[in-house]
């Protein structure tokens, strides 16, 4: 946890939120997104494709969903943009152990969005990635 908060100290505001929001369970959440989402169809086998619209001017993400789910004042607000993340998830399990690798793998920038709003959401990726993507194993009660 130490280290977590070491690493959150040198991060951008805009990345900070975007954290935030990527982790949030909450309407316009990736974790909710993700919780609902199917895997597969046209994102690709063992890929889930999560929506978002996001500041075209500093990448800082407003809303995960699809376009419908959007509230009307950022998808009506032309100072925001619709991109995309390609997320890899894979389930399994052996004899003694359940297992999963998730990772976002892909970004769909908007054609209408700066170099700032793309380097902010490269970085949010990458330290989503960092702080929670990855292989992670559990052993199975037996």
């Amino acid at each position: 946890m130490f280290d977590f908060l070491l690493i959150m100290v040198d991060l951008s505001p805009v990345v900070k939120k975007n954290l935030y929001l990527m982790r949030s369970k909450k309407e316009g959440g990736m974790s909710e997104v993700i919780m609902n989402e199917s895997i597969g169809g046209n994102a690709g086998a063992s890929h889930l494709g999560i929506n978002f619209h996001y500041h075209k001017e500093n990448g800082k993400i407003a809303f995960f969903g699809n376009i419908q789910d959007v509230p009307t004042k950022i998808r009506k607000n032309s100072l925001y943009v619709e991109g995309s993340f390609s997320y890899y998830i894979k389930f399994g399990v052996t004899k003694k152990f359940y297992f999963q690798e998730s990772k976002i793998d892909k970004i769909n920038y908007n054609s209408k969005d700066t170099r700032e709003a793309r380097i902010n959401l490269a970085l949010s990726a990458k330290m989503y990635n960092e702080l929670y993507g990855g292989y992670k194993e559990e052993k199975i009660a037996v």
